[in-house]
């Protein structure tokens, strides 16, 4: 048709409703006289190829495609969708798939097994401060949890990784840095693991409520968990020994100052390893406390309370050793405000009744009277001099001196306090030394006597040489019979009593003196013999008091 149609300055209808366009509101209608938009088609409407609405939606480019730039509504009135799921973008292999019956989406899966099931490796929230965040409750944004990055400051340590919550998310239970550092309980993690309160390791937390606070708990339920036989709560592992060893455990205080440490051995043989402790080490058992107490005089004192069972002296405990070696003094207390009603010790009557012994000391128990096999030298038995406690327990002043075997560490064996007998030894060399002093001033009284006697046996002179006898006017042959006194000087050093080998000539030479006219000589004569006779029997008695008073003196002067 090749002829213009002229202009229609009013409206236009063909047929009832086929057609009409509306000039006054520039509108047409298909299938309507009333059209409300600039094309308005009340009827079905075909396109044969693309369809396009403006350049934000194009239909039938691509394969059927519907290209938009958004959608909106709840897509309820969608129609050819399957009851159950349908895919969206790329069909049925779906790169978004929404399962309407379970109220489900898949990312890369087309069955979700969740609310949000994402089949790939990676994926991404981006933003500066994205949140991922989980509530129980129907409210916008009313989360009770929050995963948060802060990317805002990703050059620098200030952005981080966190989990958080409380009100308006001011609670962080998780803080990770960029550097790596790991906080739980702050915000400012200074090293790769910062907690900032109490860890738990193992099935069961403090049984104590007292406890509740400690900082790290190796906890177990019993022989379940971490509690069983021959486990190990706390390994630390890996110390190079070789020339040095690191600290395995390091406490300080608040100022720096070390408090308690172990140090690891610098061999597989020990070496220098230390456990060093700042204060008291204190153990217990039921009912008993024991403290290793350093003091800053030089003193370690063992310290504690025991609950009835003695072995205690004040406020200090006992200790049982098998051997102990002092490099220095060993002393023992003595105040003679605690020592109370003195006696003094009959020391030689006990030392008497002691029953020194050297004898084979065993490990081992046996019978008193076993003579069998013992074992070795230095490993089952010692030689050892002592006394024995059972005999010393039969002496009634010194039972107190022996512990009986319920008493000892042990609980089997008898003890012996051997420092009771430093008193009994001290007075018993006390009274030995007084009979020893006694003994030398006897033998000196002895000596001077003695000396005496022999003075004045030299200086004794016979009465014969003054009373010179007449002999010249009596016809006696005295010149035949001299009186031999001068020949038989007593010898008092090489002879002893030399009165019975050397008698005395006058008695075998009796003097006629009756015929002469001299009784007075006779009678001098007489009894100057008796003196020499008892000079002579005192000075042998008294070199024989001499010469055992020497021999006791010898055997008092070796004890």
């Amino acid at each position: 048709m090749s002829e213009n149609i002229h202009h229609l300055s009013g409206n236009l209808l063909v047929g009832s409703s086929h057609f009409f366009v509306d000039t006054t509101n520039n509108r047409v209608g298909i299938t309507t006289a009333d059209p409300d938009a600039g094309l308005h088609v009340n009827s079905n409407a075909y396109v044969h190829t693309d369809f396009r609405v403006g350049s934000g939606i194009a239909m039938n480019v691509t394969g059927g495609r519907i290209t938009a730039g958004s959608f909106e509504g709840d897509g309820s009135l969608l129609s050819g969708v399957n009851s159950d799921s349908g895919s969206w973008v790329n069909g049925t292999n779906s790169n978004v798939h929404l399962a309407t019956s379970t109220n489900k989406v898949g990312i890369g899966r087309n069955n979700p097994a969740c609310a949000l099931d994402i089949a790939g490796e990676d994926v991404m929230i981006r933003g500066n401060t994205p949140s991922l965040n989980f509530s129980e409750g129907t409210g916008a944004m009313d989360a009770a949890f929050r995963i948060r990055y802060d990317g805002a400051n990703k050059n620098d340590n200030n952005n981080f990784l966190a989990i958080q919550t409380g009100a308006n998310f001011g609670l962080t239970a998780l803080h990770a840095k960029y550097d790596g550092h790991v906080g739980i309980g702050t915000t400012s993690p200074e090293t790769a693991l910062h907690v900032n309160g109490s860890i738990t390791l193992g099935d069961q937390g403090p049984y104590s409520v007292t406890y509740t606070d400690a900082q790290l708990i190796l906890g177990g339920t019993h022989n379940q968990g971490y509690n069983r036989g021959n486990y190990v709560k706390l390994l630390i592992s890996g110390g190079n020994n070789d020339s040095s060893s690191p600290f395995y455990i390091m406490c300080e205080d608040e100022n720096g100052y070390d408090q308690f440490y172990v140090k690891g051995a610098t061999s597989d043989n020990g070496g220098t390893a230390i456990l060093y402790i700042k204060g008291q080490v204190k153990m217990a058992s039921a009912g008993d406390t024991y403290a290793f107490i350093p003091g800053n005089d030089g003193w370690l004192r063992l310290q504690g309370s025991a609950s009835g069972q003695g072995n205690m002296w004040s406020s200090y405990t006992s200790l049982a050793v098998g051997n102990f070696w002092s490099a220095g003094n060993t002393r023992f207390s003595s105040d003679d405000r605690v020592k109370h009603f003195e006696e003094e010790v009959p020391a030689l009557d006990l030392i008497r009744q002691l029953k020194p012994y050297k004898y084979k000391k065993t490990s081992k128990i046996y019978t008193e009277d076993y003579t069998g096999e013992i074992g070795e030298e230095g490993k089952d038995w010692e030689w050892e001099i002592g006394l024995i406690a059972q005999d010393i327990e039969k002496i009634p002043y010194l039972e107190f001196a022996v512990s009986k075997p319920e008493d000892s560490p042990e609980k089997d064996k008898y003890g012996l306090n051997y420092t009771q007998f430093i008193g009994v030894c001290i007075q018993g060399i006390k009274k030995l030394d007084e009979e020893l002093q006694t003994t030398k001033a006897d033998l000196q009284t002895t000596r001077t006597e003695l000396a005496d006697l022999k003075e004045r046996l030299n200086t004794h002179t016979h009465p014969l040489e003054e009373h010179t006898h007449p002999l010249e006017e009596h016809t006696h042959p005295l010149e035949e019979h001299t009186h031999p006194l001068e020949e038989h000087t007593h010898p008092l050093e090489p002879h002893t009593h030399p009165l019975e080998p050397h008698t005395h000539p006058l008695e075998p030479h009796t003097h006629p003196l009756e015929e002469h006219t001299h009784p007075d000589l006779v009678d001098q004569l007489t009894i100057e013999k008796a003196k020499t006779r008892e000079l002579q029997q005192r000075l042998t008695l008294i070199e024989h008091s001499h010469a055992a008073l020497v021999a006791r003196l010898v055997a008092l002067e070796n004890m």
